[in-house]
């Protein structure tokens, strides 16, 4: 018997609405509109808690819809990747207003994985959304208190059991709801649009390329963040084994797309850059290969890295404040040589490969990046102690050293990109759109 579409063909036409943002909510923000939104739905909206936060806020879904199969949206599994609360805040309100969209489905929202931590960063969600804004508000926890990265592993490589209380709540989520479809809301920093997911779905890469090229963020170019990742299609890739992620260091788990798999549940992660910079997409021959592009990536990730627990090293034996930023800050300069390693490896696979533009460009502003975001976090961690009254010389000396270094790595940022952000707007209709697409391949392939 012929069945028509759940997700009709014209997924456009739910783009048209979508706001044009000026700043990204709070975590108080999302959820009280959702909660607006859900006592003016009450026939079809109802919350459901499934856990608790480790400082105590309850980690509730809003539940859409009385359909048999089952949608799981997972906003801010990263705390400094917080465009998906728009997407939440969106959808939410499509999935309410148009009934095609919950026909024989029901959405489930869960606004904010890590609240937490992603409270740490509302001080750049106002805007504005300038680098230097960014890193000066930045908290990435370190991997131990990362929801999406402490999923068990139970693998002789890389084995690890020790889920927070967070991933445990999404892990009763997935148990309980055994979702058709998995989205997890994800932002990167420069590039363009690229998707992972946990298998190939046929058909599927080809209508997320179809569909973002029709959009007004680029598709993002092969990188070596992606090297060695098996891709059914531009800018689609498939998730590594979870024993693989962290190459055995046994610092991560797996992700919630690992632990979703065992329900059958497909998971896609969107990736949407923050700032836009032309030479991102750009094809064109930059004259350099790519093993000198990222060699020289990696030396300077490496040589971060050596500043970072060098510094760190100076003031750890005098903080009192147990700030998880300290987690953060370490984490960071115990993982970059991996993380140099791996980039440095990646250029001697690819040696004498020219480097298009965008990928210059990328080797060029990474390491800049990566810099920013570990100096940021040590300026706040010296500031917090500093505040609490603890002057020890240590910590002065370092916060000024700090302060000089951040400001260099600024205007180091500032030579390579102006840093101009994506309209909100753009970034969220393509997170909405891709999910919609997936979701309406997905089910078109389990008729």
């Amino acid at each position: 018997m012929d069945r028509r579409p759940m997700i009709p063909d014209d997924i456009t036409r739910y783009l048209t609405t979508i706001p044009d943002w000026a700043e990204i909510p709070t975590v108080d923000g999302l959820i009280g509109d959702l909660e607006t939104l859900a006592a003016s739905n009450g026939d079809l909206c109802r919350w459901r808690r499934y856990g608790t936060s480790r400082l105590g806020d309850p980690l509730r879904v809003l539940s859409i819809g009385h359909g048999e199969r089952n949608v799981l949206i997972l906003g801010g599994p990263h705390a400094n990747e917080p465009f998906g609360a728009l997407t939440v805040s969106h959808l939410s309100r499509l999935v309410t207003e148009h009934a095609e969209l919950r026909d024989d489905l029901t959405w489930h929202f869960l606004p904010w994985a890590n609240p937490d931590a992603a409270r740490m960063n509302e001080g750049w969600f106002a805007g504005p959304r300038s680098i230097r804004d960014y890193h000066e508000y930045l908290y990435r926890p370190a991997p131990v208190d990362d929801v999406d990265y402490t999923f068990p592993n139970l693998s002789e490589n890389g084995y690890y059991d020790r889920p927070l209380p967070e991933t445990q709540a999404v892990m009763r989520i997935l148990e309980d709801l055994r979702p058709v479809f998995q989205y997890s809301l994800h932002n990167c920093d420069f590039g363009g649009v690229f998707y992972l997911l946990d298998h190939d779905v046929p058909g599927l890469a080809e209508d997320l390329l179809a569909f973002t090229g029709q959009s007004a963020v680029p598709l993002a170019m092969d990188s070596v963040v992606v090297t060695g990742l098996d891709s059914p299609g531009k800018g689609v890739y498939l998730f590594p084994p979870a024993e693989l992620i962290d190459g055995g260091i046994a610092e991560l788990g797996g992700t919630s797309g690992h632990w979703a798999a065992r329900y059958g549940t497909t998971t896609l992660v969107a990736e949407i850059p923050m700032w836009n910079d032309p030479r991102a997409a750009d094809e064109t021959d930059s004259g350099r290969t790519l093993g000198e592009v990222f060699g020289q990536a990696a030396t300077e990730v490496a040589e971060s890295s050596d500043l970072l627990a060098d510094l760190m090293a100076t003031v750890r034996p005098a903080l009192r404040s147990g700030s998880p930023l300290t987690a953060s800050v370490e984490s960071l300069a115990r993982l970059g040589p991996s993380l140099a390693q791996g980039m440095r490896a990646a250029a001697e696979a690819m040696d004498e490969r020219p480097a298009a533009v965008g990928e210059a460009f990328v080797g060029a502003i990474t390491p800049i990046m990566i810099r920013m975001r570990g100096l940021g976090q040590l300026r706040r961690l010296l500031r917090a102690e500093l505040a609490t009254g603890n002057h020890a010389p240590a910590l002065r000396a370092t916060v000024r050293k700090a302060d000089e270094l951040f400001d260099r790595a600024c205007h180091a940022a500032g030579t390579v990109s102006e840093g101009n952000p994506f309209p909100l707007r753009d970034v969220v209709a393509v997170q909405v759109g891709a999910g919609l697409v997936a979701l309406r391949r997905i089910l078109q392939e389990a008729e």
